[in-house]
């Protein structure tokens, strides 16, 4: 793997297979491989994050990846999701300016490229900016997060990822919180110690068992198509195999009636 900084936060990453150009704003990009596939990532808008000459980019065949925010064509993308293009596995992290971070696993390397995902501090800023720049880049960066896939039906299953810690309240929004006064035995910080693990076995084991749904579905879907292309192909050289002989039949009949008639 071949890493050259551009840049500002610009990198060209060139492994075996394929080639990967991160936030390009200004410089020379190198020679690329026009026989390797070109995967160009924008983190988001910014002016020296983005430039809009990335689209004239002489290559083959080329995937742009970015931002949901940047008006131009391609793959858009969103902050705590999953994405698998061609062979890369792509994960995206909240970035704490704007955009999004990239991580991407291609060809056994994962790889990191964190835009403006960073812990800001400036001088002379509201101090409750910098209390937020620091509070969401913590947050983003200590999370706990499971990968799964979702069952949606025999024939369609999705990568997905969820936050596990924190808990977010926000998933409970749905249920309905009576407001009646709650007696907690012995204290409700003793509760939550063991209500929060006992949810969190529960979630995981939900999450584990659709994905092995989803992999048995996968597995049966399969063998179900092999099946029937083997029951097709029987059928096709059984059909073969009697014409074949009903040709030898017809063959060995004329050749009899001929050496009659020659008598």
């Amino acid at each position: 793997m071949q890493v050259t900084y551009i840049y500002n936060s610009g990198f060209l990453v060139e492994l075996d297979k394929h080639i990967l150009l991160f936030d390009y704003y200004q410089g020379t990009i190198p020679p690329l491989n026009q026989n390797k596939p070109l995967y160009v990532f924008v983190s988001h808008f910014h002016h020296d994050h983005y430039n809009p000459a990335v689209y004239q980019i002489n290559h083959p065949k080329i995937t742009y990846i970015i931002d949901r925010k940047i008006n131009n064509t391609g793959i858009k993308v969103r902050p705590s999701e999953i994405y698998e293009i061609d062979d890369l596995y792509i994960q995206t992290l909240l970035s704490t300016d704007a955009g999004v971070a990239f991580v991407v696993k291609v060809e056994n390397k994962q790889i990191y490229h964190a835009g403006d995902l960073h812990w800001w501090h400036w001088i002379g800023e509201p101090e409750a900016d910098n209390k937020y720049q620091a509070g969401t880049f913590k947050k983003e960066i200590s999370k706990i997060k499971i990968v799964y896939t979702e069952f949606v039906n025999n024939l369609t299953f999705r990568p997905r990822i969820v936050t596990l810690l924190p808990v977010d309240p926000s998933d409970f929004d749905h249920i309905e919180i009576s407001k009646k006064s709650t007696l907690f035995e012995p204290s409700p910080e003793e509760v939550l110690d063991s209500l929060i693990p006992m949810y969190l076995q529960a979630v995981i084991y939900g999450y584990i068992i659709e994905s092995a749904t989803s992999e048995n579905a996968a597995r049966r879907t399969s063998m179900e198509n092999a099946n029937d292309n083997a029951d097709e192909l029987t059928e096709q050289l059984l059909l073969k195999y009697n014409q074949a002989r009903q040709t030898a039949i017809t063959n060995e009949i004329s050749e009899i009636v001929a050496g009659a008639n020659a008598q």
